[in-house]
């Protein structure tokens, strides 16, 4: 015997939609119906239009190409501004880095110009200084030698000048060394640590004793160092008569020194004391040996 369960009303509308959507086909939109944009459409209806009408060589036409460049300048105008400043600037860097290198290479070309007229100067000087050596030859006979000093050196007492010279030249102590301005010193050793140099006593050193006579009036003396930029006239003769600016020059006296060096000149004169002045105020660059008087 079959029995019928009674159904609520929501359970039979629930299985006859299931029903309807069992039997019923279901509808698809397909693409093969969907409308070509019109927008699209109309472009190109109206560039076909302008073409053809161009070919004709209509009046119409050129007004309507004039005015849309009229209207279409502007806006490339504008959106090409960015790509030329862009371009502008790529110039700008290539050609600030251009100038950069080229300002490196000409301070480079300047530091070697700075050096080599740095080192024509000196030369020049060098030269210069030579030149005036051979003036201060007493007698262009004598034989001499050229040496550049190349050094200077102290111990608190006694100062005494480096000076490149070798023995084998005829260099040897207690040879007169001067200048074209006068009497530097003598010379006090010569080889030593080192083979190519000498030193020199200048006549400021205070073991420096030089015989000298008073240009103007012949009167003999002796010119003495003090480690210091004076000198002091000592022995002279008790009748000798000595006034500022007066001239000193080497008497000849004592083997060493020839006659008519320049040494010094009077700056103070006192009851007890005379002192002078040496006519090589510096350090020359050059001095001359003479030697075989």
């Amino acid at each position: 015997m079959i029995k019928f369960v009674p159904l609520g009303l929501k359970t039979l509308s629930m299985r006859r939609q299931t029903l309807r959507y069992a039997v019923l086909p279901q509808v698809r939109p397909s693409l093969s119906h969907t409308p070509f944009p019109v927008g699209i459409l109309s472009c190109l209806i109206g560039a076909l239009i302008v073409f053809t009408l161009s070919l004709r060589d209509n009046r119409a036409v050129h007004h309507l190409n004039a005015a849309l460049l009229d209207i279409t300048m502007p806006i490339v105008d504008v959106v090409t501004q960015p790509f030329t400043a862009l371009t502008s600037w790529s110039d700008l860097l290539r050609t600030h880095e251009s100038l950069r290198t080229e300002v490196a290479t000409l301070r480079k070309e300047n530091e070697n110009f700075l050096v080599l007229i740095q080192s024509l100067r000196q030369k020049t000087f060098d030269h210069h200084q030579l030149q005036q050596l051979t003036k201060a030859l007493p007698d262009p006979t004598v034989d001499h030698v050229s040496a550049r000093v190349i050094g200077r050196v102290s111990d608190g007492m006694n100062a005494l000048l480096t000076i490149r010279a070798l023995e084998k030249d005829g260099v040897a102590k207690d040879q007169p060394v001067i200048t074209a301005d006068g009497v530097v010193g003598r010379v006090s050793d010569v080889g030593g640590l080192s083979t190519t140099t000498a030193r020199v006593m200048p006549l400021t050193d205070l073991s420096s004793r030089i015989p000298i006579e008073i240009e103007s009036t012949q009167d003999h003396g002796v010119i003495a160092g003090q480690n210091s930029p004076e000198l002091h006239l000592i022995h002279l003769e008790k009748s000798a008569k000595v006034r500022v600016g007066d001239r000193l020059i080497t008497s000849g006296y004592g083997g060493i020194f020839p006659r008519g060096l320049p040494v010094a000149v009077v700056t103070h004169v006192t009851s007890d004391t005379i002192i002078a002045r040496p006519f090589v105020k510096e350090t020359p660059a050059f001095v001359t040996i003479l030697f075989g008087l």
